[in-house]
């Protein structure tokens, strides 16, 4: 019945009618040859008879191409061997030299690594652009004005003392055209729920110094990832220490230029230009003589005296300003560059805004100091009950080894603070030569420095006490410094220093004196501290605007802060990023609207870890210029729009659980 029916249609199927919707009945020959072994006339009849299955079941001819496409996904894996074993051997996929380029500077590979992936890809019929386009096209996107030479910067040496000697140096000579070039590529600018002035465009210089190497990038504020990595443009790149007289020598050269910058309009837009940085950073590019002057500060005049009081108890202090500078600065030269009487001369500086760190290190230093305290109560009361439970000779061994540990201990700090002081006349040194003083009378001799220590039992760091919190930060995420006793992550909970304190207290020797409600007072006392301190640092770390709640907020936060610390901490002195914290944070955020990590130097010190990675992939260049060339030029190519535009968005995984 079906071959009859489908004989009168001239179809190869037949629909019968039902009961409910119609079948459709092929009439397949069962075949006699397979179509490996049939001949091609045969396998192309088999080819139409599928090719009308596939409209029929499809639901029409507008249907099929979607019915294909789903077919050819399910061969995605053999679909290239089909293609060769067809003979297809053309290229299936082009990628452009945009394109192309954009995959470079987004994975950071180098030039021999790219031809063997052209290789590889060519295998798997897709065809990359040449590397003479990609060259070209390269020069064409980056500035031309990118040096790379060998200068000569200062260096410290390993036994004391400093020597002259060339490193690679790699900077851009013409600040204003690359900013300019960077507006012109950055795409629609955002102004920030109207936070920055419809007329201005706002340019951040930040500098850090990251293991050997010190950069200096820019970043446009009118973004909406204002520290993003690929918003991070890198202007000078060295390998030495950021001392004075290496920054002058690597950086002097935009005096000028940032001038210039500043008072040129982009596209009828002003510039204003935000610098940017660490507190020591910031203290070398304006002069400030750092912690120790007598107006450390980079905001007023305040001196260390001043600084203690609080706020409500002081007058206010007259604020900085770039004119001070050029005349402080003249009369201090004028008076023959004497740094005896630096202090005599105010020092003008912008706000050091990344102050987290700093404070928190000072509270983490004043919690290891009490539960130090905890420690010596240990080894006076051991030294009492030493006659009691010790012969006399034993006894009088543990007196003499608390002596040997007290002397070592005196001697180590001694030689720590003459290598500080000898590093600080160094310093002086340079700023003499380039200031062009002879004047060595300016120079104080290092005891002059000196101050009387305080001798405790042992060494701070080692007390079972303090080795306890020590022991505890890895178990809540936290790392030290390699050469500093600071945790640099974020605000501890203060539950974690009662845990470290309990633990002593619970490991402590029978008959002690030191009870666990010593411990407990101490925990409950910097818990409630640390928790104060975490309730400012989320409220002025934040990098977008903030509404006028907010602001308030953070203002009664940064007050029950600095109130507590001063009832907690009666004795802790007041550091410099206390004394910004508590003074000139609410009037920074008040006139900008912004947190401070919105002008924070975070997105600077985030390319430390990509460059570090770029110089093991460059390993290979031999010559140190033309590597940190290289490394320089890879990295501000993945800043420009043309590979953001290019670099395929990340698909977010499902973490929800599907129950």
């Amino acid at each position: 019945m079906v071959n009859s029916t489908c004989e009168q249609a001239s179809e190869d199927f037949v629909s019968l009618k039902t009961g409910g919707r119609p079948l459709i009945y092929f009439r397949v020959p069962k075949p006699l040859v397979s179509s490996t072994a049939s001949s091609e006339a045969t396998v192309r009849s088999r080819t139409r008879q599928i090719a009308r299955v596939r409209e029929a079941i499809s639901g029409g001819q507008v249907a099929v191409n979607r019915q294909i496409i789903h077919e050819a996904k399910r061969l995605a894996r053999e679909r290239q061997e089909l293609l060769k074993e067809a003979g297809f051997q053309e290229i299936q996929y082009r990628v452009s030299a945009t394109e192309g380029l954009a995959l470079k500077a987004d994975l950071s590979i180098p030039w021999n690594k790219l031809r063997a992936l052209r290789r590889w890809l060519s295998k798997w019929g897709v065809s990359l652009a040449s590397e003479k386009k990609q060259r070209q096209l390269m020069l064409d996107w980056l500035p031309q004005d990118l040096e790379a030479e060998e200068v000569v910067f200062t260096f410290k040496l390993p036994g004391g003392g400093e020597e002259l000697r060339p490193a690679p140096c790699i900077y851009i000579s013409s600040l204003k055209s690359v900013v300019h070039s960077l507006l012109d590529q950055a795409g629609a600018l955002v102004w920030h729920d109207n936070a920055i002035p419809a007329d201005e465009v706002w340019i951040k210089l930040c500098g850090d110094k990251g293991g050997r190497t010190f950069k200096l990038a820019v970043q446009i504020a009118n973004v909406a990832s204002v520290n993003s990595v690929k918003n991070t443009f890198v202007i000078t790149y060295f390998e030495a220490a950021d001392t004075v007289a290496n920054l002058n020598i690597a950086i002097g050269r935009y005096q000028e230029q940032l001038q210039e910058l500043t008072t040129t309009d982009w596209i009828a837009k002003k510039v204003r230009l935000f610098l940017f940085g660490g507190y020591e950073f910031l203290c070398k590019m304006y002069g400030l003589s750092g912690p120790s002057g007598r107006h450390c500060c980079l905001w007023c005049l305040i001196d260390s005296s001043q600084m203690a009081k609080p706020a409500a108890e002081r007058t206010p202090s007259q604020q900085r300003s770039l004119d001070q500078l050029i005349t402080d600065f003249r009369k201090f030269t004028e008076s023959g560059s004497n740094i005896k009487r630096a202090k005599f001369y105010n020092n003008v500086a912008i706000p050091a805004l990344h102050i987290s760190l700093g404070v928190f290190a000072k509270l983490y230093d004043q919690l290891e100091r009490a539960a130090h305290k905890i420690d010596n109560q240990r080894v006076i009361e051991e030294s009492e009950r030493a006659p009691t439970h010790m012969g006399h000779a034993t006894a009088s061994s543990f007196k003499q080894h608390i002596s040997r540990v007290r002397e070592a201990q005196k001697l180590k700090e001694e030689a720590r603070r003459n290598k500080l002081e000898a590093q600080r006349l160094f310093e002086i040194a340079n700023w003499i030569n380039l200031t062009g003083s002879t004047n060595t009378e300016s120079i104080p001799p290092a005891e002059d420095q000196e101050k009387a220590l305080r001798l405790e039992s042992f060494p701070l760091h080692d007390g079972p006490s303090v080795c306890a919190l020590d022991k505890t930060l890895p178990d809540i995420g936290i790392e030290k410094q390699a050469y500093h006793r600071q945790p640099h992550s974020q605000v501890l909970p203060g539950r974690q220093h009662r845990k470290a304190l309990q633990f002593y207290c619970n490991s402590r020797a029978p008959g002690l004196t030191v009870t666990r409600a010593t411990a407990e007072t101490i925990a409950q006392a910097f818990a409630v501290t640390f928790k104060l301190f975490a309730a400012c640092h989320n409220g002025y770390s934040v990098s977008q605007k903030m509404d006028e709640h907010e602001i308030e907020t953070l203002d009664a936060n940064i007050k029950a802060f600095l109130q507590n610390y001063r009832s907690t901490l009666p004795t802790a002195s007041i550091t410099p990023k206390l004394h910004m914290l508590e003074d000139h944070v609410m009037p920074w955020v008040r006139r900008w609207k912004f947190g401070l990590g919105f002008h924070g130097e975070q997105g600077a010190e985030s390319i430390h870890a990509r460059f570090n990675s770029m110089q093991r992939t460059y390993a290979s260049v031999r010559n140190a210029t033309e590597r940190l060339k290289a490394i320089v030029k890879e990295h501000n190519m993945s800043v420009l729009l043309y590979v953001a535009e290019n670099r395929p968005e990340v698909k977010k995984r499902n973490t929800t659980n599907k129950d």
